[in-house]
């Protein structure tokens, strides 16, 4: 098996967010994609490690993409992690 990272977002533009309502977060735009963007409120620290998965990922329906040295997508698909 390859080694693999999982990097997450920086939480620091995230901050201003924490402990808003569903009514105020839906009147801002603080990340702008095409698909849902999940942020753990408290967080402090981005997510960064190599061959673990986090138990939040364990939960959902999430895409994999696999990029080249030229950051270049190369590979991409939807999936359930399971634990080996």
């Amino acid at each position: 098996m390859m080694d693999f990272r999982i990097q997450g977002l920086s939480p620091e533009p995230f901050l201003p967010l924490y402990g808003l309502s569903d009514e105020e977060l839906a009147n801002r735009t603080p990340y702008r994609a095409s698909h849902a963007v999940f942020v753990l409120e408290g967080a402090e620290k981005r997510y960064d490690a190599v061959n673990e998965v986090p138990e939040v990922l364990l939960r959902r329906l999430i895409s994999i993409r696999a990029f080249d040295l030229n950051h270049w997508m190369v590979e991409g698909d939807a999936t359930r992690i399971e634990r080996a």
